[in-house]
């Protein structure tokens, strides 16, 4: 049977096909008053934008629950991480702020170093070219980031010049956490006995 909790249902159509399920904790089944006000978007304006470059959802304020909703704090625990003495109603967790925006910073302007060369004869990139370390045995990029606030941070490092693979994310505890391991665009070339290992 299942047991769907923590659900909204801001229309108003929250027992749509719920045969053999025991709903509990859910907006329909508590007592919270469900408006525009409780959320930071209620727009569609978005949905149609197109995937992140690792193939996720574009990050959008769609019914994210404002910083002062009555829905935080309001579901049970399900074993699911959560800030806060409880869940929050819905299908995000609302951690004090507005929807995360992407900050890009490119290898390709100060104070960013880029040891090697800008180079532009790859598609890929956004800015004026992309820095190649290929050119130089040992070369690097390195940028620094100032976030405004601590707190957690992704980072992922892509390439325009390696196949297409999932970005690396370097998860931390604050914004001035550990490095990412370094990512290498180009593999190696294999040696007499085959491709190195990884």
């Amino acid at each position: 049977m299942r047991r769907p909790r923590n659900n909204i249902a801001y229309t108003g159509t929250p027992t749509s096909n719920m045969t053999s399920t025991t709903a509990s904790n859910n907006s329909w089944n508590l007592p919270v008053t469900l408006n525009d006000a409780q959320f930071q978007s209620v727009s569609t304006s978005g949905w149609d934008a197109p995937r992140q470059a690792d193939g996720s959802l574009p990050v959008l304020p769609h019914l994210r629950l404002a910083p002062n909703s009555t829905l935080i704090d309001k579901g049970t625990d399900v074993g699911l991480p959560h800030t806060g003495p409880a869940p929050d109603l819905g299908a995000f967790e609302q951690s004090g702020g507005t929807a995360p925006t992407g900050q890009r910073y490119e290898a390709e302007t100060v104070p960013a170093v880029c040891q090697g060369a800008i180079d532009t004869n790859n598609a890929g990139y956004s800015g004026s070219g992309f820095c190649n370390g290929n050119a130089a045995v040992g070369a690097y990029a390195q940028f620094t980031v100032n976030a405004s606030t601590a707190g957690t941070a992704i980072l992922r490092i892509r390439s325009p010049t390696a196949p297409p693979v999932a970005p690396h994310d370097r998860r931390s505890g604050s914004s001035t956490g550990p490095r990412s391991p370094p990512c290498r665009s180009n593999p190696p070339a294999p040696g007499p006995h085959g491709p190195p290992r990884t």
